[in-house]
């Protein structure tokens, strides 16, 4: 078992919105659906509830993952 650090999820906060964005550029299969802009589409014009996760890793918080949810 490796004993370094772990992997954790935090919900999105406007302090992640570069990192987001950044990993979400550099990330080969991402859409844009993917794009913090489509967390404020739905929020603002749709009026949905978005929850977005980050799947971070070490203690720095190096973005590994994004998981964007609406509640519809």
């Amino acid at each position: 078992m490796q004993n370094g650090p772990k992997l954790r999820v935090t919900e999105y906060a406007p302090a992640d919105r570069a990192g987001w964005e950044a990993f979400v550029e550099g990330h080969p299969q991402s859409t844009f659906f993917h794009r913090i802009g489509w967390h404020d589409a739905i929020e603002q014009g749709l009026g949905h509830r978005c929850r977005f996760l980050l799947a971070r890793h070490g203690a720095d918080g190096d973005i590994e993952g994004v998981l964007p949810l609406a509640e519809v």
